[in-house]
């Protein structure tokens, strides 16, 4: 869900800056003050409570003033709609222009806004339901707890409450290349995913030691457009930052006073070129470290955690991964104070109303509303601080002789959240859709007609022996004739792909002459599913209708002859299951 990356990611900003804070003011370097400001430029300016109100963002960052307010939590959002990250020389797999070039790109011109698919995607993330923000702050104040074994309990719970959901189909059409991530998403699943955090993690540790002249050189182009690239990102960098410790909290400016009294007065020192350096390696590698933390959030939601995505379609998948998002799974995730245990919802479900509003939740007996409140609340917590986590664990790197802090050790994964003790999915119900090609043939000497049939069928019943289906069809003649018809049917399943039916239909169009006609009438046939066979989605029908009609345009009602024909209609199409 993009406002739920996007919230959680920007909310991990803020308390990751208050954690660092302490460490800058007890260990200042060179090197952990540029990736501090690196978080400043990236991250929300301010600490804030309301993330959207009335469909618009409210927190800003002073990388891009004007326009759209992108943030890091877009650039960790983004992760499900952007494929590149570069360019970046001498990294393959980041050597395209992707969302690096559009970070310098707004720093470079102070005229340049976010546009094109970033700004069509991201202004969509505040659009959807309101989101009880001071509830959701307040969730985020509860303390990490090893909470008591009844609060797992799946029986002593109800569904979670969902919130804004992504509207896909929108996306589809704001950014095109949207289904073709979806499609090949195997990378935000299951132990993949954190194996994906990892590499960005990884990659984003060491490309803030990369220069400038790397970072920024598109091609093979003259070492002076490259050097001249690089003195106007310092300049905007220097405005920049020096715009933050304006605006920013007293408490994330002071640890970092004695660089920005630097940046201010002496401009020209090369201690001040080396500090602005190494901020555009910090920014490049928090680029990075933003897209990493969208899979490491995937790895602590319920519906990604044990979907297999590269084993099944698309369906399927979503199949598994809604109802674990909807039911929650029992995870264990490992940190270095041990394993932290919490249920994974997703997919709306962090956003969501509450179920109720525990006054504590070690307390027995409790209302089930009352234990998925908590399991949520949890969820929040975990969300937020393992975010927070990556992200100070990616600032502390700068300084290798420091200890972990409390928040790396008591957050930060050193593995995969792994299931622990929940059902497996069901599969769903057997039920498809059907497109055929069908030529009803007239029994009694007619002609043919041929057209299209729309099926729609499901199971009815635990063993599905018993079907009903839906259908529309459409056929026309060489003599001009024109019907469409809706039909109601149940099939019974004589074997597993081989179904008996049998129904009525209602239908209307015009003959020949151009008179209207309605009717209706029974119809029986067979339907043959190949596709354990053949290992293609097909199905073959035969059926005979009887269609009596009962209103003709010149003839009046129930005029004779009642029958139309006797029809048997053989049809050929697609069945998606």
């Amino acid at each position: 869900m993009y406002v739920e990356h996007a919230y959680f990611t920007d909310r991990a900003c803020a308390l990751a800056q208050d954690h660092l804070a302490a460490r800058l003011s007890s260990t200042p370097s060179p090197a952990l003050a540029a990736r501090h400001l690196a978080l400043a430029l990236l991250c929300p300016t301010r600490p804030f409570v309301v993330y959207c109100r009335g469909a618009k963002k409210q927190p800003r960052a002073i990388l891009n003033p004007r326009g759209l307010p992108m943030t890091l939590g877009d650039v960790s959002a983004l992760g499900d709609h952007v494929s590149r990250f570069g360019p970046i020389h001498g990294l393959p797999r980041a050597g395209q222009d992707g969302l690096l070039a559009r970070i310098f790109e707004w720093l470079a011109d102070p005229e340049e806004t976010p546009g094109g698919v970033l700004a069509d995607v991201a202004e969509e993330a505040c659009e959807g339901p309101s989101v009880d923000w001071a509830r959701v702050e307040a969730d985020l104040g509860a303390p990490i707890e090893r909470w008591p074994r009844h609060l797992y309990n799946p029986i002593a719970r109800v569904r979670p409450l969902q919130g804004p959901g992504d509207p896909d189909t929108l996306f589809s059409f704001d950014n095109p290349h949207y289904l073709d991530l979806v499609l090949r998403n195997h990378t935000h699943f299951g132990a993949r995913a954190y194996e994906v955090w990892r590499g960005f993690h990884e990659i984003a540790l060491d490309v803030p030691r990369a220069s400038c002249a790397q970072l920024s050189r598109r091609g093979a182009e003259a070492e002076d457009e490259v050097e001249a690239r690089c003195r106007v990102l310092r300049a905007r960098l220097r405005d920049r930052v020096l715009r933050w410790a304006s605006e920013a909290p007293e408490a994330w400016v002071a640890p970092i006073w004695p660089q920005l009294q630097r940046l201010r007065a002496a401009p020209d020192d090369p201690r001040t070129h080396a500090l602005l350096d190494a901020l555009i390696g910090a920014l490049a590698g928090l680029t990075l470290e933003g897209i990493g933390v969208h899979f490491l959030q995937d790895n602590l939601a319920g519906g990604h955690l044990r979907t297999d995505r590269t084993a099944h379609g698309l369906g399927e998948s979503r199949y598994d991964h809604d109802l674990d998002n909807a039911l929650g799974v029992r995870m264990d995730q490992p940190t270095l104070d041990g394993p932290r245990r919490f249920v994974g919802f997703g997919d709306g479900a962090l956003l969501g109303p509450p179920t109720a509003n525990p006054s504590a939740c070690h307390a027995q007996p409790m209302r089930p509303e009352e234990v998925t409140a908590c399991l949520v609340r949890f969820q929040r917590v975990a969300m937020l601080t393992t975010t927070a986590a990556s992200l100070a664990a990616w600032v502390l790197d700068a300084d290798p002789q420091a200890p972990p802090s409390p928040l790396v050790r008591a957050a930060l994964p050193i593995g995969p959240s792994t299931a622990s003790g929940d059902l497996p999915t069901p599969p769903p119900p057997f039920g498809y859709e059907s497109l055929l090609g069908v030529t009803a043939l007239d029994l009694s000497g007619g002609g043919a007609r041929v057209g299209p049939r729309l099926a729609l069928l499901d199971a009815v019943g635990l063993w599905a022996g018993w079907m009903r289906s839906y259908q529309v069809t459409l056929l026309t003649s060489t003599a001009g004739d024109v019907e469409v018809s809706g039909a109601f049917r149940f099939h019974w399943r004589w074997a597993a792909r081989f179904l008996v039916s049998g129904g009525f239909e209602v239908y209307g169009g015009g003959d020949e002459a151009g008179d209207f006609k309605l009717g209706s009438g029974p119809a029986v046939g067979l339907n043959f599913l190949p596709e354990g066979w053949t290992r293609a989605p097909l199905e073959i029908i035969l059926d005979y209708r009887l269609p009596v009609r009962f209103f003709h345009g010149t003839r009046g009602w129930f005029a004779s002859p009642f029958l139309e024909g006797h029809f048997l209609d053989i049809g050929v199409g697609l069945a998606f299951m």
